[in-house]
């Protein structure tokens, strides 16, 4: 993701596939800065504690909490935030930060509608490219299985019909 040829490429294709979702909810979950942990050990907790209120998202809402895709940006200091587009019905931002707080401790939670789905993909993979690379071994982007559309597959060269070729009788 941090190519310069490659790393805008890849976002451009991760956007793309993005766009073809239906998110509700754009989400940004925060960790409080914790000099005692690495960037590594708070990532891992903060990714445990999604999947955690995933989990009790879809046992709560069940066939309408329909699936999400995160991007892991970590700050200078190292200290990661989640940005999650998402498509679930309301959830109230106390409820959601207090949720949060008791997973991880940090209760900054920023919950917000879409209203114009247009640009929300962007939104959420400019965090891609801009943001500093997550560790060696741990994802920069995920999402629920089946939320994101697969990319299209490309056309092979092999793959395309030769022209009809039209005889004529003679009679």
């Amino acid at each position: 993701w941090s190519c310069p040829s490659c790393g805008p490429r890849k976002a451009r294709r991760l956007r793309k596939r993005l766009a073809r979702t239906q998110p509700s909810r754009l989400i940004t979950l925060t960790l409080k800065p914790d000099p005692s942990l690495t960037s590594v050990e708070m990532l891992r907790i903060a990714n445990r504690a999604w999947s955690i209120l995933w989990r009790r998202l879809r046992r709560r809402f069940g066939s309408r909490a329909v699936g999400y895709a995160k991007i892991v940006e970590l700050t200078k200091a190292g200290t990661p935030h989640l940005h999650i587009i998402a498509t679930v019905p309301f959830i109230a931002q106390r409820e959601l930060s207090a949720a949060w707080a008791r997973l991880t401790g940090s209760y900054i939670v920023d919950i917000r509608k879409v209203s114009h789905r247009r640009g929300v993909a962007g939104y959420l993979t400019s965090y891609l490219t801009k943001a500093l690379d997550v560790p060696p071994g741990m994802r920069k982007w995920s999402a629920a299985r089946a939320y994101v559309p697969p990319e299209p597959p490309k056309p092979r060269e092999d793959d395309e019909v030769p022209p009809t070729a039209s005889f004529h009788t003679a009679e």
